[in-house]
């Protein structure tokens, strides 16, 4: 099974990049790969999911937990290659449902989402019934 690119490698930036250098970095690779360019939708998905996870602050150190704890090394530098240009088609990467491992388990990452993402409506639900 060939390695799934990082969303580091996917936005072509530093895993120590800054906010200002991903927003540009995701910027420069939408005017590119946007649907209305030209582009795929596949390509615009993926761009904009790397972008929400490495610009989210919690969601980029459970990202980066992840990529340690799967022994994947952190790319040292950007790497500059453009995942659609040679092959014809985009490399699996991590999304929503589909993110299982070949040992069948899900990673961290969107366990810890389901997590967050649970423990806010049970408190909404809470919330809404003492208002009412």
């Amino acid at each position: 099974m060939a390695r799934k690119p990082t969303y580091y490698e996917v936005l072509q930036v530093a895993p120590d990049a800054d906010r200002e250098v991903i927003l540009a970095a995701y910027r420069t690779l939408q005017k590119k790969h946007h649907p209305d360019s030209g582009g795929s939708e596949e390509m615009a998905r993926l761009l904009n999911e790397a972008k929400g996870i490495l610009l989210d602050p919690a969601r980029r150190r459970a990202y980066d937990e992840y990529l340690t704890s799967r022994n994947r090394p952190r790319p040292a530098a950007a790497s500059g290659q453009d995942w659609e240009e040679g092959s014809g088609r985009l490399p699996r990467v991590i999304h929503n449902h589909e993110a299982e491992e070949e040992d069948g388990a899900e990673p961290i990452v969107w366990i810890l989402v389901g997590l967050v993402g649970g423990l806010i409506g049970v408190a909404l639900l809470a919330y809404a019934t003492t208002v009412n």
